[in-house]
């Protein structure tokens, strides 16, 4: 499996990743038609028109009110806008908690009071299911799960 996702990188077979906003999508589908579209939105957008963004992959900029993973079985953090308007935003490969460099991140930009970026599927729940994650020109993969190395005895 691996080395079939190393060949499709090396031989250029994924589409190319393109962003655009809703309007011109629908406006123009053809345009999009094997490639993959990343649909820019905000916060009120999304909440406003759901079932425009609903099972696409979007990117939306916010801030984090991060509260840890009480009240949902997985990793997550809400990303807001400045008027108090929210959406959830989890990675549903950790139960708990996901490994270190996107929780310290998010943790960093809800002290910080910096806008985050992410990038993921909304679905039909009003979820984000995070891809990945941009914090001051850092771009970090929420799916990656580190290596584990057994202890020896």
């Amino acid at each position: 499996m691996a080395a079939a996702i190393l060949w499709m990188g090396v031989t250029g077979c994924f589409p190319p990743v393109v962003r655009t906003d809703l309007e011109t999508l629908i406006a123009n589908p053809e345009k999009f038609y094997g490639k993959e579209v990343i649909v820019t939105a905000d916060v009120k957008s999304v909440l406003e028109s759901p079932e425009e963004y609903k099972g696409r992959k979007i990117e939306v900029t916010g801030y984090v009110d991060y509260r840890g993973w009480r009240g949902f079985r997985a990793w997550h953090f809400f990303l807001s806008d400045e008027e108090g308007r929210k959406l959830r935003c989890y990675e549903g490969v950790y139960r708990v908690e996901g490994w270190i460099i996107p929780v310290v991140t998010a943790k960093r930009a809800a002290r910080d009071q910096n806008p985050l970026t992410v990038v993921g599927r909304l679905e039909k729940s009003m979820n984000i299911e995070l891809d990945y994650i941009e914090y001051e020109g850092q771009y970090i993969d929420t799916d990656a799960k580190p290596a584990r190395f057994p202890l020896m005895h």
